[in-house]
């Protein structure tokens, strides 16, 4: 079986999609998490709109499937410091996989 993931910018157009796979891959083990749309709506808004915001959604068959998220820092050596977060249902199901064997 063959498909094509496609990655783009997310937007902020995106948000209320990817608060929906924030909340469902936290909701699951390991984490167990709850957490409320709008509160995860107001974060991811808030996330994008700085000016170290780097984000992605990841496209399965046209549709949003996952996204990462991150922002570039400098440390205070002066080192250039890219942090990134994936969220997608499917990656949290097989990081508890990979944890519960």
């Amino acid at each position: 079986m063959q498909f094509c993931l496609l990655v783009r910018e997310l937007f902020k157009e995106d948000i209320e999609i990817c608060a929906n796979i924030f909340i469902d891959a936290y909701s699951k083990e390991p984490w167990n998490e709850n957490h409320d749309f709008e509160k995860v709506k107001v974060f991811l808004n808030k996330f994008t709109s700085g000016n170290t915001y780097i984000g992605w959604v990841i496209l399965k068959k046209g549709q949003i499937a996952g996204f990462s998220r991150g922002y570039n820092s400098i440390h205070r050596e002066g080192l250039f410091q890219n942090r990134r977060y994936l969220h997608s249902t499917r990656y949290a199901k097989e990081r508890n996989r990979r944890r519960t064997n």
